[in-house]
């Protein structure tokens, strides 16, 4: 008898939260989305969340809530969601594959680091960034290795030296998919940093509260399971 498709609704939260890292296929390889061509796709993947956000936002910045307990509240009860449109998964024993989407989770797992490091090297209000974005990255175990939460032996070496923001040189990029995982987190970098930061460079820290709020929570993606 064929097995039925589960399909789910999902936030970040969930996608990003299950205990154990995405595996890919052989033909999913390579990462190719890139802002280089004609159609922008990772400035326009950040366009499309500011928009939702903000419209959502507007309201909430005359409200004057503060506490993370009230942002959290508002966001949940009064923040529209936006779709991100929808990944395949394959469950084969304890390895989830990426099927179709690993484009759009890749470049999500380079906005939670981006945001990931925004949060840790500012005040953020009390917000735990440990628990609520860096869960959301990798997993570690006991002898405090890091496993990305999307993992492939192409990519680990370069996700890991800028989650590390660690120097990378012409000599670690030797294939198109860490090329683009480089080029997009420097366009998600100074995206974001223009978005939450200054002129002098304070991060607004409410702004990015309800930010990673409505990202983790009301940011959603159909989860298709074959």
């Amino acid at each position: 008898m064929a097995k039925l498709i589960e399909v789910e609704e999902r936030d970040i939260d969930y996608i990003f939260g299950k205990n154990k890292p995405y595996s890919l296929d052989v033909y999913q390889r390579d990462y190719r989305w890139s802002d280089d061509k004609e159609l922008k796709v990772v400035s326009q993947l950040l366009f499309d969340i500011e928009l939702r956000f903000e419209h959502n936002f507007k309201r909430s910045r005359k409200t004057d809530k503060t506490e993370l307990i009230e942002i959290l509240k508002d966001v949940s009860e009064n923040f529209k969601a936006y779709f991100l449109n929808t990944i395949m998964l394959n469950e084969q024993g304890a390895d989830i594959f990426i099927v179709d989407g690993q484009q759009r989770l890749t470049t999500i797992l380079l906005l939670l680091i981006k945001l990931y490091h925004l949060g840790k090297f500012n005040t953020t209000n009390g917000m735990n960034i440990d628990k609520i974005l860096g869960e959301k990255i990798y997993e570690e175990d006991k002898a405090g290795t890091k496993y990305f939460k999307i993992s492939n032996k192409d990519r680990n070496g370069i996700i890991r030296k800028i989650f590390e923001n660690e120097t990378i040189v012409k000599d670690d990029i030797t294939n198109i998919t860490q090329h683009n995982l480089v080029e997009n987190y420097g366009i998600i970098s100074k995206y974001y940093d223009k978005f939450f930061l200054d002129k002098d460079g304070t991060l607004d820290v409410i702004k990015y509260n309800y930010y990673i709020y409505n990202l983790t929570e009301k940011v959603l993606i159909i989860e298709q399971i074959i």
